[in-house]
């Protein structure tokens, strides 16, 4: 149901990633490979509007902005090919990496409107039955809006194909 809570997001993430490959039987860069590795993960919204409903039954929003960072450590099993032997052109499979850390977030929510007590709670409590998957958050509310904090655990899958030339 998240979707139909926010509209008009914006977000950004970046990772950086530090893996070694241990490839097995057809030596360094070839066949399939092990690849244990560490990554960090940087994540920004702004411009989230989230909607809800004031303790009148009106329809209110609050705009969402913040960030949270993770860190983890994961393992890749991947395989690789070279189209022939004196063919320097690769092809790389990453055929599936999980990751597991942990993360912190901090946003904050301003409110369209100077917010009740009454208002207050029912913004919280709205922002809590969001059910966003392994996500730990807490929420606090005041006059002006929401804040929420994530600690917790921070999670990953990666897969992908790669094309590249050897030097």
């Amino acid at each position: 149901d998240a979707d139909k809570e926010f509209t008009d997001m914006q977000v950004s993430n970046t990772n950086f990633t530090i893996e070694t490959r241990f490839y097995l039987g057809s030596g360094y860069g070839h066949g399939f490979y092990f690849a244990p590795y560490y990554r960090n993960t940087s994540f920004k919204a702004r411009n989230l509007i989230y909607h809800f409903q004031d303790s009148n039954n009106l329809d209110q929003t609050a705009t969402i902005s913040g960030k949270a960072n993770g860190n983890s450590v994961g393992l890749l099993m991947g395989t690789q090919f070279n189209k022939g032997k004196k063919d320097n052109w690769v092809l790389d499979l990453w055929i599936i990496g999980g990751h597991y850390g942990s993360g912190k977030g901090d946003f904050t929510g301003k409110s369209s409107k100077p917010l009740t007590q009454a208002d207050q709670d029912e913004l919280k409590q709205s922002i809590q039955d969001v059910q966003i998957p392994f996500v730990k958050y807490t929420v606090t509310t005041d006059s002006n809006g929401a804040y929420v904090k994530i600690d917790g655990p921070w999670a990953g899958i990666r897969s992908g194909i790669s094309l590249g030339y050897r030097f």
